[in-house]
């Protein structure tokens, strides 16, 4: 005779049929399927809900103004070298400042928008060169000078230049209504060999964003994160920086995180003036990670966000006591991820 062990044959069923008690069991088991997949549905609602909203609740933190102090950076020039099987990269990062009077009046003249200006006596410029070397094909190398706002960190104009392949020089001057960019390139191989100045395929673009809209105190740019991490008051436990960075056409949402305290080895060179140290120790430090999306602009363009070329998950490892990057994390386009390790630091003579 077939067995009432499994509740789903016929011969079960039919029992149940036949016995008040048994049939009581069967509609009671399918009763409690039916809630059961109907209360796991609805916890995935309530938790994807949930989700959603507390990942938009940190995105919707208010952008503030940065308070930033000059005096603390203690760099002028970091050089950092990272590699992987395919590709060796160097990325040196310099820092210098300028009086605002004559400089301002050399900057690019924007045919829209007001043109952003510093409100103290003085400009910072941060420039990043970077080589690419990879294991196949021509080195390139990329120039990127950004001229800002030491207090804010708002950017005023940038010059991205590209040698070795895909040439092209791009100016932008930063406006409070968006971003005016005269691009260069080369019209032909005749004219490869040639400076940026003249290379004859001009063409002009304006990027608009609405800083009211979204929220933004003012438009800054990538290159100038490693003078907000010197410059402000970034440590364990403080909160999320905001920032408001235009990349290539976008305007950004970017957020500077810091997270936890852990060691790292490091070996690089300490130049101050005529002297240099050789460092190589092991070093508190502050991992930071770094977020972006754009924001809802005036523009109808898609790019993904990039950190001194970098893409991906970037993460900076800072030296608490010195206030130096010491390490950096990310993609490499095309190339894959790799580490970027400080290996020489030219340290800024204090004032007496």
């Amino acid at each position: 005779m077939p067995s009432c062990l499994d509740t789903r044959s016929s011969f079960c069923h039919a029992s149940a049929a036949r016995e008040p008690n048994g049939r009581f069991l069967v509609l009671r088991e399918r009763v409690m399927k039916r809630h059961s997949r109907r209360i796991l549905n609805l916890l995935f609602v309530i938790l994807t809900l949930h989700m959603g909203s507390f990942i938009d609740s940190a995105w919707a933190q208010p952008f503030s103004g940065l308070k930033l102090d000059p005096d603390r950076v203690p760099w002028t020039d970091l050089l950092f070298e990272g590699k992987n099987f395919f590709v060796g990269v160097v990325i040196e990062v310099q820092l210098a400042s300028f009086p605002a009077t004559p400089l301002e009046a050399s900057l690019l003249t924007s045919p829209q928008g007001i043109p952003v200006k510093t409100a103290g006596p003085t400009i910072n410029r941060v420039t990043v060169n970077t080589t690419i070397d990879p294991l196949i094909g021509s080195s390139v190398t990329l120039r990127n000078q950004v001229w800002f706002d030491p207090k804010t960190a708002g950017a005023l104009q940038r010059i991205r230049l590209r040698r070795g392949q895909d040439d092209f020089e791009k100016t932008c001057r930063f406006t409070m209504e968006g971003v005016f960019r005269l691009r260069k390139e080369p019209a032909g191989k005749n004219e490869f060999s040639l400076a940026p100045e003249q290379w004859t395929d001009v063409k002009e673009s304006f990027y608009p964003y609405d800083l009211d809209q979204t929220g933004c105190v003012s438009a800054s740019e990538s290159s100038i994160i490693p003078y907000i991490l010197a410059a402000g008051r970034l440590s364990q436990g403080s909160e999320v920086v905001n920032l408001c960075a235009f990349h290539k056409k976008l305007l950004h949402h970017v957020q500077i995180v810091p997270g936890g305290l852990q060691q790292l080895q490091v070996d690089y060179t300490e130049r101050l003036q005529e002297t240099e140290v050789h460092k190589e120790a092991l070093v508190d430090v502050l991992k930071i990670s770094l977020h972006a999306r754009p924001l809802n602009t005036l523009v109808d363009e898609e790019e993904d966000f990039s950190f001194l070329g970098l893409m991906g998950d970037i993460e900076l490892y800072m030296d608490v006591h010195s206030r130096v990057p010491v390490r950096i994390s990310g993609e490499i386009p095309t190339f894959g991820r790799a580490d970027f390790r400080l290996k020489e630091v030219k340290l800024r003579q204090k004032a007496d």
